[in-house]
């Protein structure tokens, strides 16, 4: 029910009294206010924000937020004072509405306690009203907040996406307490380390939840230790490695009052035997995909899926000792081999998992968290039962609710895609029979039928897709080993089957490299398994796919010897915070520690026959870091300036802008370095950079300049890491990039499948190839290829969107489009209406990267967005380098393109692409011109 509280505002000032109980909702703020005045007068703008408005209907009135992003490329913020103790509250909605999603790359909500803040991004997933549900396990602190119970402010902020003006509509701040809750780790949300992960976990668990209709919010030790816990019906420990002796002898007091927990991986003594299961044995995997899977035992636990995909690294070995504790999964290897470890243990007190629960196989495991949390509360069957009916937010790039629409207007150009009207009659059958089981209160068949209804929907979804020639297809390896562990043909074959053209495995840090190197401390891994970077580039070189080394730079992690890290240490190498605290990174000014990072990536690019070298980290961990002596010393010498209370004073107005300049010049230097060696070297090779989304607030909080960088011509391409689990965010951050580069290098944004961010079925990840094509750019990169991306997710874009194999675009001459048409505002395209003529010309640029050309020649082509030829327009070679054409284009979206052939001076050739900007005509699609900010 809706709680009826004690409140007052006073100055603007919120407090409430409030007799706490469980299941009972808090309206926050309704945001009622009678006009732009006395909204104001509570929610103040901060920075350059315009001044809040309020948006009256028959329906509602709500918080209307200017957002200036034509002038302003950060964000509006707006912040009102509180008095409030939301503790025991243990979730938050709030209703949103965005008509222009794309000029808001993402919102946060921040509530103020003490010196800190805990802020949580969520993003928009259409352009109408929608209610976004925040758990408090997904919230992140900054600086040190002093707790929940001491909220003081709330802030709401937009931040900025395409660069045109927009505004945002919020209503209804509400705070929950839900029945079923996560327990939040001491350290969950801090921003680095251990705490980051930790969240990580917790934030994929409440997705998975939340996604089958289960809500759920979190409390943290101290509403543990003090509240009555029977109100909760279970509590779950996504991963609490630092769980206190209070908090687990509570949680055990609360099992035998009848209380039921679930937990994952971390498992106390108390705990342990609370649950009836005892810790044996820390498991490291003996061999790789040891622990690939969960076979599950479907019979003893109604609505168990039979198994999971789970590619664990290591376990906690575990037996089944009292409260009647028996195994109902085990953990078999990637062959199908049983290894005889327990993976999930249920017992009458609560169930264990021997790991943490990795966002992979989504579906399947959202499945097994509900049988889980259904066994020990009946009524979560209905409340996921009841939700299954719904259709899938979104499917692809479309709106669940449009998609059945969609496919039946699709022309899919494979066979299999020919289908589709079938497929969309078995879709009908299915979504028939979900509601009939839902009317007959058989929740569990409900549920099934939804799980079949949506894999058939992406099924047809990535069928009616197409595939586009002369497109970089890539992906991130993090191994460093090959996504089959120590299986670099495996894992070069699965890539080409798939369609890709290039990989990125992650080969060499700060401190260790996984190859003969001169420079770095070799990992053990090459002594045991061999050259790594040898190993894909000669299997690479079997399959057609191009390797691009990638280096996490400045961090002494992975394999780093501690003697190398002492050694840096001495020599005053390491970088220290802006509270004195050294860390396990590499100075990015030390003059020795900017020659390492270039001579590396030359050593790499000139021992092997390596496509390029790939910059990762190349940055400041945050921007509390660097204020080593060191920098103290070479700040002071470059500005010619003393700074008398460092660090202090660099936030100063005297100063702030020369200091940020100075740090991002640092890096600036390292990449600009490593450039021109490398083309030195190596003409043929490309130098390229996985970088931040969030330009300028990268260049300002990490030192990365990465649009510098581009328009000087120090990296080949760029990739944006655009991880996130909205599409509108997506298109926001891909189009601001792209105006802001402006052609001057490739731009391949990245798709976070399996980021820490944002998990993506294979639909999803094809609907966001959609919509970098849909944006102009000529590629993509998807992050993490694992075995269970290869095994899961590739063969999903490979029967539709990349099912024909084709060339890296970028192996050629550089063009220049000009356009006579309307520029758009907030997109790096051209507007015609429909009839209007279109005058284009082709000219061969004087900007040229990469080997000399000796000679080329290519066909200029009318293309749509997807690459499918809608009417040739000519030639072009290096004979005739120009050509101008007139066309009437018909309605819709698309590029010109030349797509030739070019042979280099050293006698080599290659296929090459090149486009123009989106030529926009007319009325586009629905769900583009949604995504693209164009109705």
């Amino acid at each position: 029910m809706r709680m009826i509280v004690s409140c007052a505002t006073v100055l603007g000032v919120l407090c409430f009294a409030v007799v706490f109980a469980h299941g009972q909702e808090l309206v926050i703020d309704d945001f009622d206010y009678p006009d732009a005045s006395a909204a104001g007068d509570v929610w103040t703008a901060q920075e350059i924000s315009p001044p809040i408005q309020i948006e009256r209907t028959e329906e509602r009135a709500a918080l209307k937020l200017p957002c200036n992003f034509s002038t302003n490329d950060r964000r509006v913020a707006y912040d009102r004072q509180v008095e409030l103790d939301l503790s025991r509250w243990t979730r938050f909605s709030i209703e949103v509405r965005c008509p222009n999603p794309t000029a808001a790359s993402q919102f946060t909500i921040y509530f103020r306690s003490g010196d800190g803040w805990y802020g949580q991004g969520f993003s928009v997933r259409s352009t109408d009203w929608e209610t976004v549900e925040l758990s408090r396990a997904e919230f992140r602190s900054e600086d040190t907040p002093a707790g929940w119970h001491a909220i003081s402010g709330i802030r709401i902020a937009v931040w900025s996406g395409a660069k045109v003006d927009a505004f945002a509509l919020v209503d209804s701040l509400t705070a929950h307490q839900d029945s079923i809750v996560l327990l939040t780790d001491p350290l969950a949300g801090s921003p680095e380390g251990e705490g980051r992960v930790i969240l990580q976990y917790a934030t994929a668990m409440a997705d998975m939840l939340r996604q089958a209709g289960v809500r759920t919010g979190a409390i943290n030790e101290e509403v543990l230790l003090s509240e009555p816990l029977l109100d909760f019906d279970v509590i779950v420990l996504p991963y609490n490695p630092n769980l206190s002796e209070q908090a687990a002898n509570r949680l055990a007091e609360y099992t035998r009052a009848g209380g039921k927990v679930l937990a994952f991986y971390a498992l106390s003594s108390a705990l342990g035997e609370a649950l009836g299961v005892r810790d044996t044995v820390f498991v490291p995997q003996e061999y790789a995909g040891q622990f690939a899977r969960i076979a599950l035992d479907s019979d003893l636990v109604t609505g168990m899926p039979q198994s999971a995909i789970q590619s664990s690294w290591n376990i906690r070995g575990v037996e089944p000792v009292g409260h009647g504790a028996l195994v109902i999964g085990n953990w078999v290897d990637a062959d199908g081999k049983d290894t005889g470890y327990p993976a999930l243990v249920l017992s009458d007190t609560g169930a264990y998992m021997s790991h943490v629960l990795i966002p992979e196989d989504v579906s399947t495991k959202t499945r097994m968290l509900v049988a889980l949390l259904g066994h020990f509360q009946p009524k979560v069957w209905e409340i996921a039962g009841r939700a299954a009916v719904t259709m899938p937010a979104q499917m692809g790039h479309v709106v669940g609710q449009d998609v059945l629409e969609w496919l039946q207007d699709a022309r899919p150009s494979s066979e299999a895609g020919a289908a589709a009207p079938e497929v969309v009659r078995e879709i009908r059958d299915l979504i028939r029979e979900t509601q009939e089981a839902v009317d007959t209160a058989d929740w569990i068949t409900a549920i099934e039928h939804a799980a079949q209804r949506d894999e058939k929907l992406r099924q047809a979804y990535a069928l009616a897709l197409k595939p586009r020639p002369g497109e970089f297809r890539a992906v991130w390896e993090h191994s460093g080993t090959g996504a089959y562990p120590h299986d670099w043909d495996k894992t070069m074959r699965v890539l080409a089957e798939t369609g890709f053209n290039a990989i990125m495995p992650n080969s060499f840090w700060g401190g260790s490299a996984l190859y003969q190197s001169e420079l770095l401390p070799v990992s053990p891994v090459v002594a045991e398994k061999g050259d790594q970077i040898g190993a894909a580039v000669e299997a690479g070189r079997r399959y057609g796919i191009e390797v691009h080394p990638w280096k996490v730079c400045f961090r002494l992690d992975r394999d780093c010897p501690e003697s190398f890290i002492e050694q840096m240490r001495t020599q005053g190498r390491l970088q220290v915070s802006i509270s004195g605290e050294e860390g396990h990174w590499l100075c990015p000014s030390h003059p020795d520690n900017q020659k390492l990072e270039v001579d590396t990536m030359v050593e790499v690019a000139t021992r092997y026959d390596v496509a390029g070298v790939h910059f990762d980290y190349i940055r400041y961990p945050d921007s509390a870091h660097c204020y080593c002596p060191g920098c103290r010393t070479r700040f002071q010498e470059a500005s010619g300036l003393q700074v008398a209370n460092w660090p202090e004073d660099l936030t100063s107005d005297e100063l702030r802008d020369r200091w940020l300049q100075w740090r991002a010049d640092q890096i600036t230097h390292i990449v600009r370095e490593t450039g021109q060696r490398v083309h030195a070297a190596r003409p043929d090779c490309r130098v390229s950079a996985a970088v931040f989304s969030n330009y300028p607030g990268c260049y300002q909080s990490i030192g990365q300049d990465w649009v510098t960088w581009a328009r000087e011509g120090y990296v080949d391409f760029l990739c944006p890491m655009n991880y996130t689990e909205s599409d509108f965010s997506f298109a926001a951050w891909s189009s601001r990039q792209l105006s802001l580069v402006q052609g001057a290098v490739p731009l391949y944004p990245g798709i976070g499948a399996t980021s820490s961010s944002s998990t993506l079925p294979y639909d999803r990840v094809a609907g966001q190839i959609s919509v970098a094509r849909n944006l102009g750019t000529d590629g993509f990169i998807v992050f993490n290829y694992t075995q269970s991306l290869g095994d899961t997710i590739l063969p999903g874009l490979a029967v539709g969107i990349i099912s024909e194999p084709t060339y890296v675009p970028h192996h050629g001459p550089r063009f220049e489009f000009s356009i006579d048409a309307e520029q758009m505002a907030q997109l790096p395209g051209v507007r015609l209406q429909p009839g209007d003529d279109l005058a284009c010309r082709i000219a061969l640029s004087e900007q040229q990267h990469g080997p000399a050309i000796a000679k080329f020649s290519g066909t200029v082509v009318l293309e749509t967005m997807d690459g499918q030829l809608v009417r040739q327009l000519g030639t072009i070679d290096s004979t005739t380098p120009r050509l101008s054409v007139q066309l009437t284009p018909a309605t819709g979206a698309h590029m010109v393109a030349v797509h030739g052939q070019a042979e280099f001076r050293d006698g080599k050739t290659s296929s090459f692409t090149a486009r123009s900007v989106p030529i926009y005509v007319g009325d586009l699609s629905a769900e583009i011109a949604a995504l693209l900010g164009t109705q």
